[in-house]
This record gives C-alpha cells, sequence and structure tokens, in this order.
C-alpha cells in the first residue's frame, strides 16, 4: 500500500498524508481506495484535516489546493454563474430604484453599495470570478475563511488575474464565532460550497449569516456530502467527528429555524402577492 500503516518505522505523518492525497486524484479509483484502507488512522486524519486547512507550504499542498478547484464543478463554473446571475438581477433592481427616486429628486440606492460574500474562499477559482464581476457590475466581493494559507491562495490567484483591490476584501475568521468586521445588514448575497461541514455551531453560524445578510438577501450554497462519503469510504466513521455537520437536512433545517426560505417558495410567494417589493421582504436560500 502507499500510505502509512502506522507501524514502527513508517513514514512521517504527513508524508504518508500528502501520498494518499496524490493518489486520490492521480491513481486508479481501486488503488486508491485500497491506500485508503490500509492507511493508519492518523493519516487519513491528516487528509480530512487537510480538506479544511490545506498547507499550502509544501509543493504537494499547493497541488492539492489547485486540484481541489479542478476538480469541483461548482468551484469556478456553476455556483460562480448562478452567484453572478443573483447580483446582474439585483443591479437592474437597482437601475430601476436610481431612474424612480432621480425623477422624484433622490437617489436612494447606489450600486457601489452591493455586497457579494463567499465563505470558505479555497484557492479562490470562484471567488476571482465573482470579483471580476463585482468590477464590472461596481460591487464588492468579500471573501471568508478559517484557513490562512486558503486566504494567502486566492490573495495571490486575484493579483495573478490582476484583479483591481477596490474590488474585494479578504477576512480571516469563523463564522461560527461571528463575523465581527461586518456591521447588521451589510451583505446582499452569500454564497459558499462545501464549508458547512466544518462550522463547528451550525445554528450560530447561520443565525450570523442571518444577521449580516440585508433584508431579502439571498445564500446560495453548494454541497457534496456524498463526495466525502464517497473519499473516506468504510473509514469515514473514524474522520466523521471532523465533519462537524453531515446531514443535509440538518443545515436546511437550520436555516429554515433561522428566518430563511427556499427561494423557489419565494419566487411562488411573490407570485401570489404579485408584489414588486417581495425581494426586500422575504430572506430567501438556495441550495444547488
Amino acid at each position: 500500500s502507499e500510505a502509512s500503516n502506522g507501524s514502527e518505522g513508517a513514514e512521517p505523518l504527513a508524508e504518508a498524508g500528502e501520498r494518499l492525497l496524490e493518489a486520490m486524484f492521480d491513481a486508479p479509483r481501486a488503488v486508491f481506495e485500497a491506500d485508503r484502507d490500509a492507511a493508519d488512522v492518523e493519516v487519513l486524519r491528516w487528509v480530512a484535516r487537510h480538506f479544511m486547512h490545506p498547507d499550502t507550504s509544501t509543493p504537494a499542498g499547493r497541488r492539492h489546493m489547485a486540484r481541489m478547484g479542478e476538480v469541483n464543478t461548482f468551484a469556478s463554473g456553476h455556483l460562480a454563474e448562478l452567484v453572478t446571475e443573483e447580483m446582474v438581477s439585483l443591479s437592474a433592481w437597482d437601475r430601476q430604484d436610481v431612474a424612480g427616486s432621480a425623477r422624484g429628486g433622490e437617489v436612494e440606492v447606489r450600486v457601489s453599495d452591493r455586497v457579494v460574500m463567499e465563505l470558505g474562499v479555497g484557492g479562490g477559482a470562484a471567488f476571482v470570478d465573482v470579483a471580476a464581476t463585482c468590477q464590472r457590475l461596481g460591487w464588492r466581493a468579500l471573501g471568508v475563511d478559517v484557513s490562512a494559507a486558503s486566504i494567502s491562495a486566492t490573495h495571490k490567484a486575484l493579483e495573478a488575474a490582476e484583479t483591481g483591490s477596490a474590488a474585494y476584501s479578504l477576512l480571516l475568521c469563523d463564522v461560527s464565532e461571528g463575523l465581527w468586521a461586518l456591521p447588521d445588514a451589510s451583505v446582499d448575497v452569500i454564497y459558499h460550497l462545501n464549508c458547512w461541514y466544518f462550522w463547528n455551531d451550525l445554528p450560530s453560524a447561520l443565525r450570523e449569516l442571518h444577521r449580516v445578510l440585508k433584508p431579502g438577501g439571498v445564500i446560495l450554497a453548494g454541497s457534496k456530502v456524498e463526495g466525502i462519503a464517497s473519499v473516506f469510504g468504510p473509514r469515514l466513521p473514524e474522520v466523521s467527528d471532523m465533519f462537524r455537520n453531515m446531514i443535509q437536512g440538518d443545515y436546511t433545517g437550520a436555516l429554515t429555524a433561522n428566518g430563511f426560505m427556499n427561494s423557489e417558495e419565494q419566487v411562488q410567494k411573490a407570485a401570489a402577492e404579485g408584489s414588486k417589493n417581495s425581494r426586500s421582504s422575504v430572506v430567501g436560500y438556495t441550495l444547488t
């Protein structure tokens, strides 16, 4: 087996973990599964820990960060497209409000007041795309992550893309402990992918998101719980404590308990009420 089995004289833990990560990305599935099933539990826990805190100080760690973005079908594609659609829609709404306010003698809404936030920026694959949209629309992007390595990787990706610094900010913090830098009702759109599994306190995190979202704000969330289960296979129980939330129903239930509603319900309610102002009176979420 490629990975360490924990016996005396085994290779260092980090090397064994990196080898298992390499097998996950590069080896035939059967080879990876054999290595995983033979690995010492501490190697598996090292791999699980690096899903949240990738070590980009080594070449293998940097490859892991890059590949996590490459293999994640949402990272620079579908999720960013959904976020962009929502931003474009809100910007069109702003232009209508500005035109109406101008006719009334004052302008109450400015496009530059709009903020979109990503939780768990990872290597920045989606955030770079969204920040580019912010430059075009006059929004500001806020990227949040609990991992200093992820914040650093995202900053480098933004610089490589020549993204103007006025379009984005990056914040190192744990959402479960509070987005202390943000005032109430300051964010229009929040999106995240595969990070709610790691939140230490799911209800507290969602209460905090509710606090910072503006009335009518939207959460767009992508989840791949089955993918994590597939990676660890029959060894999942040995690392499940490191993924604090693995039941999607708990996440959607916590959203509902904290005042959010499914965006499809929001659309239906808006149609039923015939109110063009429903966007500002209903908080919604979309799961992808």
